[in-house]
């Protein structure tokens, strides 16, 4: 899950005119994709043609996929610290001091302030410049080191409460142009699974018209086998019941699955100028590419899908055994009809369910409190039961259809705040 080589920009500024280290400035994102999809197409173009011809199709592609993924950059905010030391500061140009005009330095008194912001991603990341535009913005300004971005102020001592201000104002300054690149990687990973069939389609297809016209069937080397790069590769997790039952989602899976969606959720609330303006299916379709890529059914197939524009779904030899229900918090009564619509899917097979709400709106504190109340007076509400994730809930229901049957549905919630406004 990387991306293989970064294309510079011809005409990047890489430092700040007062000296200090720009991010975002260093590569052109834009010419770095558009390398990355050249590089996949002859990826696949210099493996063995039974390679190409010999392996299912969808698990070539999945293997291509795993390579070319794009591990999105967050920062890790929750982990952001600072470190400072007594400096003496040159105050020769501060029209504040009895010191213009000189030549020499005048030293006073100062700090050193030291700003660790670790992140997640690849570093590059982090220099690539999108083709987005922010006029008149204020430009984002760090040095990587490793996986922290590293952010020094040094000012007179009378004067380190400039530095909340300028630090805040950076920081807003990185998370605006880090969206730009979220947005652009985002995009990179959505397309990337139809990037990589089209390849693998055009590739068979030309070794298709090259045995047509021979007329004689390609010869498969011995080696061909134990020398495939699908092979001791890591497998995605099965889905597979217990024989001679019908198909149905264990505890460990269903844990699993709603694990894999917490992990995704968080990216909406460390990144949220990327995901700030995205509606229900936009949002919905960022748990589908972490998930499609751990889970396949008994028949290889792959398992999560959308229903029209409402639900993701585990189906296993045919059967659902798993639905997940995306909803924007509106309040009260969206809850309450997110539950019928929910419930309304289910059969009588149907017993593990999950209901995902992202809040747009601030107090996100107000609507945690809300939600347990709410469900409760759903008619269809039987218990609470104790679920280890700050922002969620299990509650047991009983099934629409059969009210000695029970449903198991885990409410996770997470916020989606909106991105500071662009200047210009």
């Amino acid at each position: 899950m990387t991306i293989h080589r970064f294309i510079p920009r011809s005409r990047a500024i890489l430092a700040h005119p007062q000296g200090r280290s720009l991010l975002f400035v260093k590569y052109d994102l834009v010419a770095t994709l558009d390398a990355e999809r050249r590089l996949l197409e002859a990826k696949i173009a210099e493996h063995g043609m039974e390679d190409v011809q010999g392996f299912d199709p969808d698990e070539f592609a999945h293997y291509i996929e795993q390579e070319f993924m794009a591990d999105p950059p967050q920062l890790l905010r929750e982990e952001f610290s600072f470190d400072y030391k007594p400096v003496r500061v040159d105050v020769r140009n501060d029209d504040r001091y009895d010191a213009l005009g000189g030549s020499e330095p005048v030293l006073v008194e100062g700090v050193e302030v030291t700003c660790h912001l670790p992140f997640s991603g690849q570093p590059e990341l982090f220099e690539c410049h999108s083709d987005t535009l922010f006029v008149g913005a204020h430009p984002s300004e760090g040095l990587i080191k490793e996986s922290e971005i590293l952010v020094f102020y040094r000012v007179p001592e009378r004067d380190t409460e400039r530095i909340k201000q300028q630090f805040r104002e950076n920081l807003q300054s990185i998370e605006r142009d880090l969206g730009a690149v979220l947005r652009k990687v985002l995009e990179w990973n959505q397309q990337l699974p139809v990037l990589v069939r089209d390849a693998i389609e055009k590739r068979r297809a030309g070794i298709s018209r090259l045995t047509s016209t021979l007329g004689i069937p390609l010869r498969k080397r011995p080696e061909a086998e134990s020398n495939s790069p699908l092979r001791g590769k890591e497998q995605r997790k099965v889905l597979s019941p217990p024989s001679h039952t019908e198909p149905y989602l264990g505890f460990a899976h269903y844990e699993e699955i709603l694990t894999t969606i917490q992990n995704v959720g968080k990216t909406f609330e460390r990144a949220p100028s990327a995901f700030a303006h995205m509606g229900e299916e936009d949002l919905r379709y960022q748990f589908l590419v972490p998930l499609s890529a751990s889970y396949e059914d008994g028949t290889g197939a792959e398992v999560f899908n959308y229903n029209g524009k409402t639900d993701i779904l585990i189906r296993h030899k045919g059967h659902t055994v798993f639905i997940a229900e995306c909803k924007i918090w509106k309040g009260k009564s969206s809850l309450i009809g997110a539950i019928d619509q929910l419930l309304g899917y289910t059969t009588w097979r149907d017993t593990k369910v999950a209901l995902l709400i992202f809040n747009k709106n601030r107090d996100f504190s107000s609507v945690l409190a809300q939600i347990p109340a709410v469900v409760k007076e759903h008619p269809a509400f039987v218990a609470e039961q104790d679920y280890e994730f700050e922002s969620g809930f299990r509650f047991v229901l009983s099934h629409p259809d059969d009210q000695e049957r029970q449903i198991t549905m885990t409410i996770i919630a997470f916020e989606v705040p909106t991105a500071p406004t662009a200047q210009g």
